[in-house]
């Protein structure tokens, strides 16, 4: 496990650092109230301009299917409906994860055998040798800098990273009515709704709960939720 936890804390680590870049912290923006006064927790952050919202989309493979489910989900076109503003969306491809690792350019590399430089891809485009040495992340002595530069000159950051810009939906009154429908609904419930069990991990919109609930354990921070006070 301690293995498993350094992989993930230098992964994170660059590519934290790499999404940041030197514009400092990330603004959030202000918190905001739905039209009857249901309280919004916004999930979006400020671009560089503070005229859009953003956020990051950590994905194993952006493509169309992907694209539509970020676009319907609510930490998109809810956000954009109810700030009034469109998301710069900074999609990261890093690949499946097998057995709690993941092998894309943040975290593995590779070392030539007599130069020890550092590479991601050849410029022959052929595969590397038996004699180049792969290398994790983790236990590289390599800086931040000099492993963004080499995934930068090999052309690779370019293919992970890119940046999708979600306009402000034609709908978006349509989503604020049922965001504050679904609100009530909430506060006025005396116990949980019933299971929805085609949905939970329905791809287009799996339910953000799916980590906890079939296994019938309660939301915690070691699940990865975030303990909020409660809505007034």
């Amino acid at each position: 496990m301690l293995a498993v936890a350094e992989h993930i804390a230098s992964f994170a680590n660059l590519l934290a650092w790499t999404l940041q870049g030197t514009g400092g912290p990330w603004k959030r923006p202000e918190a905001i109230r739905l039209p009857d006064g249901s309280p919004w927790t916004t999930g979006a952050f400020l671009s560089p301009t503070e005229t859009h919202l953003r956020r990051v989309v950590l994905l194993d493979r952006w493509d169309a299917w992907a694209e539509t489910a970020l676009e319907r989900g609510w930490d998109t076109a809810g956000e954009c409906s109810v700030y009034g503003a469109p998301m710069d969306c900074l999609i990261v491809e890093i690949g499946a994860m097998r057995n709690g690792r993941w092998g894309n350019p943040f975290t593995r590399g590779y070392r030539h055998p007599v130069s020890k430089t550092l590479r991601f891809r050849k410029r022959d485009g052929e595969d590397f040798g038996s004699t180049w040495s792969k290398v994790e992340r983790e236990h590289e002595s390599a800086s931040r800098e000099e492993w963004l530069g080499t995934l930068t000159e090999d052309g690779i950051l370019a293919e992970t990273i890119h940046v999708h810009q979600v306009p402000v939906p034609e709908r978006s009154g349509a989503i604020l009515h049922l965001a504050q429908s679904r609100l009530a609904r909430i506060r006025e419930a005396g116990e949980p709704p019933e299971e929805n069990l085609s949905m939970c991990f329905s791809r287009m919109n799996p339910c953000p709960f799916r980590s906890c609930c079939p296994r019938g354990e309660e939301p915690s921070e070691s699940l990865g939720f975030t303990r909020i006070t409660s809505c007034p």
